[in-house]
């Protein structure tokens, strides 16, 4: 993976990101929208199912800006922290190649 195809994935990823932050707040219905919806569906929602992942990712520091530096040998990248995280988690020896 190349840097330039590194940063064209997260700034797709950002705006996937902002998209569904604006159109799930523009979405609005009452109480009593929900309640006839629960009254309805009672039985499919009384179930639940529930999968997690979490992840760790640890970077090498993080300036006043709150941008991440990563190092991969002699190069150096710096990203907004929430990049960094994706990126910790997809470093291998050559990502950066």
């Amino acid at each position: 993976m190349t840097y330039d195809r590194l940063v064209e994935l997260f700034t797709r990823d950002m705006l996937v990101n902002e998209y569904a932050t604006q159109f799930s707040d523009s979405l609005s219905y009452s109480d009593a929208d929900y309640e006839q919806y629960y009254q309805e569906n009672a039985n499919t929602l009384d179930e639940y199912t529930i999968t997690q992942f979490v992840f760790n990712a640890t970077v090498d520091t993080v300036d006043a800006d709150g941008n991440a530096t990563l190092v991969n040998g002699e190069e150096t990248y710096t990203f907004p922290v929430k990049m960094a995280g994706y990126v910790k988690l997809c470093d291998d020896e050559n990502l950066f190649d």
